[in-house]
């Protein structure tokens, strides 16, 4: 999948995702934000959001359709690990928003090896075996179109790093990264 199309449809996950879901993990990073009745998103927006506290042992929030949707603190830790690595490079709040929710369209939050394309993989700490063509990780990032190897992305700080790109990601452009995009 291309990093435009990837792109593309995590931005379309954030405007079309249920609102509960990133309201909840909102709340997570920025507990503020949750009672403000608004997302933490702005198009001018330079801050990046926080990670407070210790993770919590789940977050349940119920989304537009009335269903209850549950983080664990497995997918809570993944999701602090992508806020980590967008404060550090000053990825603004919007960045790093869609940074989780590709992660949580992708993954469900969950680092993930692929014993089929990769029977390595299963030797490498993750949370399940994913199994999609020849993606791991978190981003389900493929190693065979230059992110990284299998190493590198079953590591959420890697991989996170690889998802932003920019003039820092370790692929200097090559697959771009969300950094790489105009606009």
């Amino acid at each position: 999948m291309s990093m435009k199309i990837l792109a593309v449809g995590a931005a379309a996950a954030v405007l079309l995702a249920p609102g509960a879901v990133v309201l909840g993990v909102s709340t997570l990073v920025s507990p503020a934000a949750a009672g403000s009745g608004t997302c933490p998103r702005d198009d001018e927006a330079t801050s990046s959001l926080g990670v407070a506290g210790p993770v919590p042992e789940g977050l349940s929030a119920t989304n537009t359709h009335g269903e209850t949707v549950t983080l664990n603190k497995q997918q809570l830790t993944r999701a602090a690990a992508i806020i980590a690595v967008g404060n550090n490079e000053r990825i603004p709040t919007q960045g790093q928003l869609i940074a989780i929710v590709t992660a949580l369209t992708e993954s469900s939050l969950r680092v993930l090896s692929n014993a089929s394309a990769y029977p390595h993989s299963a030797d490498i700490p993750s949370d399940g075996d994913g199994s999609d063509h020849d993606s791991v990780g978190l981003f389900q990032q493929r190693p065979a179109t230059g992110w990284g190897t299998v190493e590198n992305l079953m590591d959420p700080e890697w991989s996170s790093r690889a998802f932003y790109g920019g003039p820092n990601g370790p692929n200097h452009g090559s697959p771009r990264g969300l950094l790489d995009l105009d606009g």
